[in-house]
């Protein structure tokens, strides 16, 4: 007779479908992968790849703090909401918080993993990613079915987040941790490198804090993020912004400073919807 513990693990594993192999070549294949060192040869996925949108990478701790999670899931709301995907591992804390932002702005969300489909690694997030395929978003991996998780596993994987998106942000991370793996990999990528401050006490933060004093962008919001990728931000992120301030502007009037308090927008962001309004 089976325990509860065994049925509601099978029951969670038939939510997971059995992964398709992928070679490049293959018409879902990610093309962008085979510009990255060492670019993987083949890929298991369950679920589907949402039609191509630009990827941005969230990463951080698994012991992360409130703070950090909330940021982490508010940032991955807003830049799903601006039209980007957003990739990360299926771990605990930053990575969790991640894809559960996503979903809530309405996004397909990439996790990818280092060990076999349809199995779930950590088990506790197997609800998480029953959700991501429910909402059309994807599971990845390197390794075949029945692979156990390794610690080599991870590292390898990092590669893949980076290299999976136009840039990382690495929301709080120890000096030592798998997030400043994944910060090494998207910079010999070619990778645009954002990090968080944090408090100087205790070691949350030191990754980041290094990142930044070697060249990341210092970010405190989703906001920072799209000015800085402004050029990447898809068109219909712009056309809705365009809408939305077209309509305000029926409302509020045309004065620039109402309508930054009106919006809650960036200055940036305000003037490229301006921009399109007044074309």
């Amino acid at each position: 007779m089976q325990h509860s513990s065994d049925r509601e693990r099978m029951a969670d594993l038939c939510s997971i479908p059995q992964p398709q192999l992928l070679r490049p070549g293959d018409a879902c294949w990610p093309v962008i992968l085979d510009t990255i060192p060492f670019p993987p040869r083949t890929l298991y996925l369950s679920g589907k790849l949402a039609s191509e949108r630009p990827s941005l990478a969230i990463v951080g701790s698994r012991m992360a703090s409130v703070c950090g999670r909330r940021m982490s899931f508010e940032i991955a709301a807003a830049l799903t909401r601006a039209g980007f995907r957003v990739v990360s591992g299926l771990a605990h804390g930053i990575d969790a918080a991640a894809l559960e932002g996503a979903l809530l702005g309405g996004g397909q969300p990439l996790a990818l993993l280092g060990n076999g489909l349809p199995d779930i690694y950590p088990a506790a997030n197997r609800q998480l990613a029953s959700r991501i395929i429910a909402a059309g978003g994807a599971l990845v991996t390197e390794y075949p079915p029945g692979t156990p998780p390794r610690r080599g596993h991870f590292p390898r994987r990092n590669r893949l987040i980076s290299g999976w998106s136009l840039g990382v942000i690495v929301v709080e991370a120890a000096r030592k941790s798998g997030s400043m793996s994944t910060a090494r990999y998207a910079i010999d990528q070619g990778r645009e490198l954002f990090a968080f401050p944090g408090s100087i006490d205790g070691g949350g933060h030191e990754g980041c804090h290094d990142l930044i004093r070697h060249g990341a962008h210092l970010v405190t919001d989703g906001d920072d993020i799209l000015e800085i990728l402004a050029g990447f931000v898809p068109f219909d992120s712009h056309s809705r912004d365009k809408e939305e301030l077209s309509r305000l502007m029926k409302e509020h009037g045309d004065d620039l400073m109402r309508l930054l308090e009106v919006t809650g927008w960036s200055p940036v962001r305000l003037l490229k919807a301006w921009s399109l309004c007044c074309c």
